[in-house]
């Protein structure tokens, strides 16, 4: 039995705070091709939530051989992160037919290697998005 398609009105990213959001970096990837997300984000320590319902996309999960996935995607800046510690990461989204979800501590661990401050991390942040829209969370 083939699953409804499902629309997601927002979407919340749940890094560890030692990571910083790049400015301008947030976009959503559907089979339209790429679409900014600013200004329509919310950046906060521990996390930034896109508002895809304002900025006027509509963002839709369908099952099928030809359907595209969308792909929420933000890039982070290593702060003083310490090195070699798993953290956490998770996400917390709304859908239209179903409601609200937080899974803010359910996504995988990422680990930054090497020395504190500075520089970029080689772990996925908040994957969660491969279940709900078929694609990779954020990238640290």
């Amino acid at each position: 039995m083939q699953s409804p398609a499902v629309t997601y009105n927002w979407f919340k990213d749940f890094h560890p705070t030692c990571l910083t959001y790049v400015p301008g970096s947030a976009k959503l990837t559907d089979a339209a091709g790429a679409h900014q997300v600013e200004p329509y984000i919310e950046i906060a320590p521990g996390y930034i939530a896109a508002d895809f319902y304002t900025l006027g996309l509509k963002v839709v999960s369908d099952v099928g051989p030809t359907s595209v996935a969308p792909v929420f995607s933000a890039q982070y800046k290593v702060g003083s992160c310490t090195p070699g510690t798993p953290m956490t990461t998770g996400i917390a989204y709304a859908q239209a037919q179903w409601g609200t979800a937080d899974d803010s501590t359910e996504g995988p661990s990422i680990t930054v290697g090497g020395t504190t401050g500075g520089g970029t991390g080689g772990g996925t942040g908040s994957s969660g998005l491969t279940g709900l829209l078929g694609g990779l969370g954020s990238s640290a």
